[in-house]
């Protein structure tokens, strides 16, 4: 019985070395192996980090079948861009057998690509409609976001005219409504805060609201007006049209323009319509062209121009509607 016992002890014995020198064996492997798997990601951590082109020297570039050279620094000038991406070392790039990088577009604009990232915009004045376009598509590709707007400026934010404060008047909080406190006379001129450079020409245009009064002027005048001075719509500074009878006023008096037997209506947008390119200066009711009023602008005689008016009864007041106006 007792070397029954010796026997099986004699097998535990042996099993449990067998499997000590297995779990030996794996363990080894296991460091191997994390060694290993240590080794291939320091690696490639060293290849995404590291860049595949010196930071000096020159660059041949393959842009559909027509070679140009350039340098690392010119063509990652631009953060954000196309080429600022390519050569970040993220991306595999590959050479040709001539040792240039093949870059599948048209190379017909490409030097005038190259040269605005070397700092040399292109002058466009000689360009046709078309060539403009391509361009911009090639300017879009390589995302050169100023290169783009170069090419199509992006358009201007429309001027949110506001009255400025003055004598006589109040403004409301958000600048676009003025209401009369003085006297009913026409000792009060109400000016918008914003003006144009009559030297810019081109086409500017005004709506006004009527809100309450029914004797307004309303029109364009010099910056320099004087507010408080009576009767500001007969001053050779102002062009004005009255909300009461259509009459336009100058310093020459009134004016030939279509006239109305009655006053405007409450609500009433009365749109002042100034072409300093055709030198015209003309009124409308309601959006109804009421037709040119002063044929012969004079555009070299005032250097900044602005919306006015003059308000007559107390109380009575005008909004300016900037969701119709474009300058």
């Amino acid at each position: 019985m007792s070397n029954n016992n010796e026997d099986s002890n004699k097998e535990v014995v042996l099993y449990l070395k067998e499997i000590s020198n297995s779990m030996k064996g794996i363990s080894e492997q296991i460091e191997q192996l994390s060694h290993s798997i240590a080794k291939v990601v320091d690696l490639k951590g060293k290849q995404k980090m590291e860049p595949r082109f010196a930071s000096t020297g020159r660059i041949k570039l393959d842009v559909g079948g027509t070679l140009f050279t350039t340098s690392m620094e010119t063509l990652t000038s631009f953060k954000g861009s196309f080429f600022d991406a390519m050569f970040s070392g993220r991306f595999p790039l590959k050479k040709e057998e001539d040792g240039a990088i093949f870059i599948d577009r048209n190379g017909k604009h490409f030097g005038y690509i190259l040269d605005f990232m070397r700092g040399t915009p292109p002058s466009l004045e000689h360009f046709s409609k078309r060539e403009i376009n391509e361009l911009r598509t090639e300017a879009e590709y390589y995302q050169l976001t100023d290169l783009v707007h170069l090419i199509s400026p992006p358009p201007p934010q429309p001027v949110m005219w506001r009255w400025k404060e003055g004598p006589g008047y109040t403004v409301s909080n958000d600048g676009f409504t003025v209401t009369k406190t003085d006297v009913s006379d026409w000792s009060v001129t109400a000016l918008v805060q914003q003006s144009i450079d009559v030297s810019q020409r081109g086409k500017h245009t005004w709506n006004v609201r009527i809100d309450k009064g029914n004797l307004h002027m309303i029109g364009v005048a010099n910056c320099l007006l004087d507010q408080t001075a009576l009767k500001n719509y007969k001053n050779s500074m102002g062009w004005f049209i009255c909300t009461h009878n259509s009459i336009v006023f100058h310093s020459t008096g009134s004016l030939p323009y279509p006239r109305t037997e009655q006053p405007l209506p409450i609500g009433s947008v009365v749109g002042v319509h100034l072409d300093l390119d055709q030198r015209t200066l003309s009124f409308s009711v309601n959006g109804e062209m009421k037709g040119v009023a002063v044929s012969d602008f004079p555009v070299d005689k005032f250097p900044r121009l602005t919306l006015a008016s003059c308000l007559y009864y107390i109380n009575s007041s005008l909004t300016v509607l900037n969701d119709l106006n474009d300058e």
